[in-house]
């Protein structure tokens, strides 16, 4: 293996430590963490720019309000309702109702550190920090392209 281009090498390096922390803490969640319902107490639209640089697009972007009870107290996360096409879309396009159930994971030692009971609001953290970390490995021991001009 030769190191090609030392920067994205040290990134490399470097991103080795929030993925460590990331990987460690998610364990340790998920080991000790208990479920519960959740219930949708408020659904908010706001109108953003969606989609990637050559096809953006208006989108309305939709936030949920989870409230979920711990031993007789009451504690709330914020997660993603999706998006729709288009500024000022109705709420009713979003992923979720007023009312609507959802499970939560949360850590009985901190109830308010909680997440969404999915992979992704899980694991999302540390899979984007492996995954940045793999391309600047990559990057930083891969061969520039040269320039094929004519």
């Amino acid at each position: 293996m030769t190191i090609r281009n030392g920067f994205f090498f040290v990134i490399s390096v470097v991103l080795l430590l929030p993925l460590g922390y990331f990987v460690v803490d998610r364990v340790q969640f998920v080991s000790s963490a208990q479920r519960v319902h959740g219930v949708v107490d408020h659904v908010t639209a706001r109108n953003e720019r969606c989609g990637r640089k050559r096809s953006r697009h208006n989108c309305t972007k939709f936030r949920a309000l989870l409230t979920y009870e711990v031993q007789s107290r009451q504690y709330q996360i914020e997660v993603s309702a999706g998006s729709s096409r288009g500024h000022n879309q109705p709420t009713s396009y979003a992923d979720y109702r007023i009312g609507q159930l959802e499970r939560v994971a949360f850590d009985p030692s901190q109830p308010s550190r909680a997440y969404r009971d999915k992979l992704w609001d899980i694991w999302g953290a540390p899979i984007a920090t492996f995954l940045f970390q793999v391309a600047a490995f990559v990057a930083g021991i891969s061969e520039r392209r040269k320039d094929k001009r004519f």
